[in-house]
């Protein structure tokens, strides 16, 4: 297993915000028309999306995407119109995705579930180095466990301990039949100085 980098960086003194959302690999949810009057997208079978999920489109042989969607790339979802429509964007959060044009069928549109986390422990650590002295404890929450969301997050009485510097962070997960899987995330933490005392 190969953990996923990500850097972190902390102003010392201040609230911290860091959430990480765990997904299965992806799967097909099913075939679909667009229709380039309403941006919509319409799937064979009811798709159990909801907003901010990402979906990727593929076309099968003898198919053509509606333009201008890029196979593989992914999409987010914006708006869900009923169980079988869906409105989605290029990026997360922003807007609607102008389709020019319906493409030919047969096409496919996957989606990546979440991880879901129910009985399941995080642990995440501020190092010197990997495999060095604690500096911190990051003290992950499971806060939507069927949503698969890990909060990182800290406030600003808990940030002004921190030395200021460079330093390593991971994460391991433990799963409810007790396997350790990790550490899933792993990458630098930079600390920065930027006030003496908490607010009140």
């Amino acid at each position: 297993m190969t953990p996923i980098a990500r850097n972190i960086l902390i102003y010392r003194g201040t609230t911290f915000t860091f959430t990480v959302t765990l997904r299965n690999e992806p799967t097909q949810i099913g075939t679909i028309t667009a229709d380039p009057a309403t941006d919509q997208i319409t799937t064979s079978v009811a798709h159990g999306l909801t907003a901010g999920e990402p979906v990727q489109f593929y076309s099968d042989v003898g198919g053509f995407l509606p333009s201008s969607i890029e196979q593989g790339r992914i999409y987010w979802v914006i708006s869900v119109v009923s169980p079988t429509i869906f409105k989605f964007s290029a990026e997360y959060n922003g807007a609607a995705f102008d389709i020019t044009a319906a493409g030919t069928p047969p096409n496919q549109v996957w989606t990546s579930r979440p991880v879901n986390l129910t009985g399941w422990t995080a642990w995440a650590w501020v190092k010197q180095a990997p495999g060095g002295t604690l500096v911190f404890d990051l003290t992950p929450v499971i806060s939507d466990p069927t949503g698969g969301t890990i909060d990182l997050s800290k406030t600003d009485e808990e940030t002004i301990v921190l030395a200021v510097g460079a330093f390593f962070w991971d994460m391991v997960l433990e799963d409810a039949g007790g396997v350790r899987l990790g550490p899933l995330f792993q990458g630098t933490c930079e600390v920065v100085q930027l006030v003496t005392e908490p607010p009140e």
